[in-house]
């Protein structure tokens, strides 16, 4: 059976034993993550973004770290208690390698999102401050600025171009560590020890391999010495490149400075929780988390999810899954040093398809969704040391369980204090309408869509639809027809809903998509759900998606999509919950 290949693909895991530490038994107590109400914003609100789609005069072609600060600065004036963001994990960032949910490493974060102008060496470095008043690198930022989509490798390749000289200049003044800041670089390394090490290394090695090799090429087909991250082979290639591995450390160092000090930046503003940050579900086979740490994972199966309403033939992420039975053996000891770093800097954190740590579906290698089978893994003691971490970092945690939900799993969310995801779309009664607010849990953050959806307006105006049409996801114009008639017959009885419960003026069906996703904002808000979640895409009237899910980056651009008008001029509307 299906379920049988993927069961032997990672091997069973023994039932958890009522009463044992990992039992889902009600009647032992179970740890609780730190609640919205102990941080101050028992019923809040927020924004939400993709940060690296963020339009500003002052950046180099994608949303950063300053940029951010702004915003959050921005959104407080305007009574919000957090900033929701896409994953900030590390990538490769070429044009298939450039999603957020499937990073190079979930322990470190991607380089574009570095603002080169606030590093402190730039005031010190003539080289880097004076290529950056070049001719021919202001004409490079001027396009980069100008363009509706990211060149992710354009940006990287102009922000290196400034970090090589900065960073020489910093090992120059700072690197002997008797400065203050040279200390803070000291205590960063020695704080995350051999983990960096191994990712500024890897990021090294696999440019030389791929280089030599081929971009095909990958770690699990190196020679054997290279494989393994300990051996003396590697550690020699450290030592040879110990300049190159440094910049890659301390790129690391000053975006967790600039992160930090983003955050500072939205506490003192007056937020109450400040940052909300994004886990990914895992990193392709291909990341250096797989190789520095290989014996955590199960190679040979992928996760994804089943078939369902959204996606008709299910989904394979190509992402490999940890070995349930090694996590039993090491005490979910990643698991814990991923949530540490992840709750770094912030006040929240969203764990994307939560799912995943009860019975995540996996797919054996070659296969499709159709194949894969839901396997079983030790739930409550992953579980317990998220909340047993949430409460030492003091972050609330929002488990991503939309899609189909394991049974307990909705129990288990509730025991240990993780709040659920609702999104205002989805949620509909059984007639086809939608519901009513009230309905809504308390313990929950409400979205009005997601990032694998259109944004509201688009979902108002149908654009989607036609992007599926174009994309073969629509078969033919006749089922096109049809699902824009289903669309118009949504809208009509939102309008009504919505004109029926006071949340939308006038009458008539001619509605603006503006009115639309105010009045939605304002049903939203009046929940019972502890957090609404308000979509920045929404207030700037965007339409179109940043992710087409099941579509290769070569038919569709996900994830490189800009931003129409500038973060600065989108209205933020004043809201009190």
């Amino acid at each position: 059976t299906t379920e049988a290949r993927a069961e032997r693909a990672l091997a069973d895991v023994p039932p958890e034993s009522p009463g044992s530490p990992e039992s889902n038994d009600p009647d032992v107590p179970a740890p609780r993550a730190f609640s919205p109400a102990e941080a101050g914003a028992p019923r809040a609100w927020g924004l939400w973004t993709n940060l690296y789609s963020l339009r500003d005069p002052r950046n180099h072609g994608f949303g950063d770290l300053s940029d951010l600060a702004r915003l959050a600065e921005r959104a407080a004036a305007a009574g919000a208690e957090f900033v929701g963001l896409n994953p900030l994990h590390a990538l490769r960032n070429g044009p298939s390698t450039c999603s957020p949910y499937a990073p190079v490493s979930r322990l470190f974060r991607n380089l574009p999102y570095l603002d080169v102008e606030a590093i402190p060496e730039l005031a010190e470095c003539d080289e880097a401050a004076t290529s950056l008043a070049a001719a021919p690198f202001r004409s490079r930022l001027d396009a980069l600025r100008a363009a509706d989509a990211i060149d992710y490798a354009a940006v990287r390749r102009l922000k290196l171009e400034l970090l090589r000289p900065l960073h020489r200049t910093f090992r120059r003044r700072h690197g002997a560590g008797t400065t203050d800041r040279g200390r803070e670089y000291r205590a960063y390394r020695e704080a995350r020890g051999a983990a960096l090490d191994d990712y500024a290394t890897f990021v090294v090695l696999d440019a030389a391999r791929r280089a030599a090799d081929g971009p095909g090429a990958w770690w699990r087909t190196w020679p054997a010495e290279w494989r393994d991250r300990g051996s003396d082979v590697v550690a020699a290639f450290r030592a040879a490149h110990e300049e190159e591995v440094d910049l890659e450390r301390w790129i690391q160092f000053e975006l967790d400075r600039q992160l930090g000090a983003a955050s500072d930046r939205a506490r003192a503003a007056g937020m109450k929780i400040g940052l909300y940050q994004d886990l990914a579900v895992g990193s392709p086979a291909d990341s250096a988390d797989a190789w520095a740490d290989a014996s955590s994972l199960a190679f040979g199966v992928s996760l994804g999810a089943p078939p369902d309403g959204f996606a008709r033939e299910g989904q394979v992420w190509s992402l490999p899954p940890w070995n349930p039975l090694r996590l039993r053996e090491r005490g979910v000891d990643p698991w814990r040093r991923l949530l540490r770093e992840a709750m770094r800097h912030g006040g929240a954190l969203r764990i994307d398809h939560v799912i995943g740590l009860e019975r995540p579906f996996l797919v054996p290698d070659g296969a499709t969704a159709l194949d894969g089978a839901p396997v079983r893994f030790p739930a409550a003691a992953l579980f317990g040391a998220l909340a047993e971490e949430s409460r030492r970092a003091r972050t609330v945690v929002v488990g991503e369980d939309l899609g189909t939900v394991p049974p307990g799993l909705e129990e288990r969310m509730r025991r240990h204090g993780v709040l659920s995801c609702r999104v205002f779309v989805f949620e509909r009664t059984d007639g086809g309408g939608f519901a009513d607010p009230a309905s809504w849990p308390e313990e929950a953050l409400l979205t009005s869509t997601t990032h694998d959806h259109v944004p509201l307006p688009g979902w108002w105006s149908g654009a989607e639809l036609e992007l599926d049409r174009a994309l073969g996801r629509i078969e033919d114009d006749d089922v096109l027809d049809d699902a824009k008639a289903g669309r118009r017959a949504d809208r009509d009885r939102l309008v009504e809903q919505m004109r029926a419960d006071g949340d939308l003026d006038g009458d008539g069906t001619d509605v603006d998509a503006g009115a639309v996703v105010d009045a939605v904002h304002r049903r939203l808000l009046r929940s019972p759900c502890a957090w609404v979640a308000v979509s920045l895409d929404d207030l700037a009237g965007e339409e179109r998606p940043v992710n087409v899910p099941g579509v290769t980056l070569e038919r569709h651009p996900s994830w490189s999509r800009r931003m129409r008008t500038p973060a600065e001029r989108v209205r933020i509307p004043r809201v009190e919950r």
